[in-house]
């Protein structure tokens, strides 16, 4: 079983800044919760994906996008872990509102560039980044496929 699976209590205390000893309790009951729900349970370490899942869907405000990747990325675009950087012209200047603050980008654009730019120093080059600001969703694995079966299909019948 691969060891990311699983949180120690050293791991809960980190990211929730909380003392080890309340975090082992933390751990507690969540292992109780999932034994009530027929799992089996390490002493000492909780299931990564059920503590992320419990921590998200209790910060969440809109509870419908709870367990899904959507609500993640709004998570880390509200986070205050993530730092909003200031939003720059083309000269480099900061870009202001009308009241004189600056216009602040969203951490999730951020951490796109970051994660954009590390890629191609790490010499991936056919990387691309998506469009700054596009309100585009991305697509789901099955609207994916379809579009791909569609555009194979239009050329097919072109060849008839």
């Amino acid at each position: 079983m691969n060891e990311n699976n699983f949180m120690r209590v050293d791991d809960v205390a980190r990211e929730l800044g909380i003392s080890k000893s309340y975090a082992y309790k933390i751990v507690q009951k969540l292992n109780a919760e999932l034994r009530e729900k027929g799992y089996l349970t390490i002493s000492g370490r909780v299931n990564r994906r059920y503590f992320m899942e419990i921590l998200w869907s209790k910060r969440c405000k809109d509870k419908s996008l709870v367990g899904t990747v959507k609500e993640t990325i709004t998570q880390v675009s509200s986070s205050k872990k993530w730092k909003s950087l200031p939003a720059v012209d083309e000269q480099g200047r900061p870009i202001l509102q009308k009241n004189g603050k600056p216009v602040l980008r969203k951490s999730y654009s951020v951490l796109q560039d970051d994660f954009f730019n590390a890629m191609r120093a790490a010499g991936y080059t056919d990387v691309e980044r998506g469009e700054r600001g596009s309100p585009q969703e991305h697509l789901t694995v099955t609207q994916f496929k379809t579009e791909r079966e569609q555009e194979r299909l239009a050329v097919l019948e072109r060849q008839v």
